[in-house]
């Protein structure tokens, strides 16, 4: 053996010793691990991709935190990436773990580039939630590592290969299921059809909508394909094609089928996630449109999400809104009890989803401003409002709602003379007012002064000329004549 060859070798065993010194180790809390080391024949044979494989392995198996794992990452994921390691033994573990990945990464700053550890260690928890599927978690964690992929190409590579491997039979079953029982489904058939409970489903499908949000991402993204360079000391290193080589050789795929199965996992999220009842997904989409679902997503099956059909265009407007009612339903009390998923993060998806579907968004919003009305939330009804287009049809709408805050407030309110005062209105006026049930209302019981600033919004949005603006007039004195 000359003397190159012999500094080669010794090169080799350095890296290995090096690698091999971090796949043996264990993060605190850990136990188990079936990460074997590597030799340099594994490595020649198997080709340098499998060292990234192995290490994303042992890096999902001892959950070892994105900090740790790479440094230049700053983790916002709450789980082990936030741990913090009180004892001073697990302090000494976790700061020798570091120490052994920073001489690694120095040692094959290709092989272990960040988006390639981060592809491998996407992929390994997709595999690690096939393998028990009741553990959302790791399908989670799989997405998180995905979106973190700073190249579009990559990332939509390795998307493509976990929606085809691990995601989309069960998406579609949970398709098939929804339609077939018109609701939620239960607990019981839930694990008799897909194989996990109902809360289970619900998380998927959530997951699911995020996964395809971040393909869509990625969809729209031109970066340029990752040149792959070698360690110079492993340049004979050939063998079965690595993971990042499989992903950056997937097919494109077609945005709006992306965008068609997005819609629909949100459909089926909302349902599972209020338990909602009468909906069956496939109703809100024409025949062409439910064809288009469960292909390649790189094919181009012809459909059209804006829908000339007036029953599916009633259908989606009821669905919209019922959703966000559902969403709305925290805001009993004060406005910091509701859950901000269930409140801004749904309204946010809704609207998106209003537009993905072609959608009039002026009718979710007007539906969004008189729901919060209805919930005394006058300050954010407000706010949504300014949105609005259609001024008039909301200023009837809003009318409606101070209506019924008035009929409340002549019914229970403190004021004794309440009823004499409405009795002097004009007889339309008064009829009009009788005819208003606050138990339509959410809250009912609201400030007279709310009452009355929401009725000087009302005159300002409707056309002096409207049916409705001499009673708007007319409930000015009333309320005047109440303080």
């Amino acid at each position: 053996m000359d003397v190159e060859q012999w500094n080669l070798t010794i090169k080799r065993l350095e890296d290995l010793l090096v690698f091999n010194a971090v796949v043996s180790s264990k993060m605190p809390g850990r136990t188990t691990s079936d990460v074997s080391p590597l030799s340099v024949s594994s490595i020649v044979e198997g080709g340098i991709g499998i060292l990234s494989e192995v290490l994303a392995r042992w890096t999902c198996q001892n959950e070892v935190p994105l900090h740790v794992f790479l440094p230049s990452h700053q983790s916002d994921y709450n789980e082990s990436q936030n741990t913090e390691f009180s004892e001073e033994k697990e302090k000494d573990s976790v700061s020798h773990i570091s120490g052994l990945l920073e001489k690694l990464r120095h040692r094959f700053p290709y092989s272990l580039d960040p988006d390639i550890l981060l592809s491998n260690c996407s992929w390994e928890y997709a595999v690690l939630w096939s393998r028990d599927i009741e553990v959302v978690e790791n399908l989670s964690k799989a997405i998180y590592y995905l979106g973190l992929i700073q190249n579009g190409i990559l990332t939509h590579g390795i998307a493509m290969m976990i929606y085809d491997m691990f995601i989309s039979k069960k998406f579609m079953a949970a398709a098939a299921l929804l339609q077939k029982v018109g609701k939620a489904p239960k607990e019981r058939i839930c694990r008799k059809e897909l194989e996990m409970s109902d809360h289970t489903a619900s998380k998927f499908l959530s997951v699911v909508c995020q996964f395809l949000q971040i393909m869509m991402e990625a969809n729209c993204e031109a970066n340029d394909i990752p040149v792959h360079q070698f360690e110079d000391s492993w340049q004979d290193a050939k063998g079965s094609t690595s993971l990042v080589e499989l992903a950056l050789n997937q097919k494109m795929s077609n945005y709006l089928l992306l965008q068609h199965h997005w819609t629909l996992s949100t459909v089926m999220f909302a349902t599972m996630r209020f338990n909602m009842k009468s909906i069956k997904p496939m109703t809100l989409y024409d025949t062409k449109s439910r064809n288009a679902f469960f292909k390649d997503l790189h094919s181009h099956p012809y459909f059209e999400n804006k829908m000339e059909d007036l029953k599916i265009i009633q259908e989606r407007e009821k669905f919209l809104t019922r959703v966000l009612d559902h969403s709305l339903h925290g805001l009993h009390g004060s406005v910091q009890s509701a859950d901000p998923g269930d409140v801004h993060t749904w309204t946010s998806r809704l609207s998106t989803l209003s537009d993905a579907l072609h959608m009039d968004s002026d009718m979710l919003q007007q539906h969004h401003a008189c729901a919060l009305y209805s919930y005394g939330k006058d300050q954010l009804a407000s706010e949504v409002s300014s949105s609005v287009v259609d001024h008039t049809v909301l200023g009837y709408r809003l009318l409606t709602i101070v209506g019924q805050r008035l009929s409340h407030y002549v019914l229970h309110g403190a004021a004794k003379a309440s009823s004499q005062k409405v009795s002097k209105l004009p007889p339309d006026v008064s009829k009009w007012l009788r005819n208003k049930d606050s138990n339509e209302l959410h809250v009912a019981d609201v400030d007279l002064d709310k009452t009355s600033h929401l009725l000087e919004q009302v005159i300002n949005m409707l056309p002096e000329g409207h049916a409705e603006y001499k009673i708007a007039i007319a409930l000015v004195d009333l309320i005047q004549n109440f303080k």
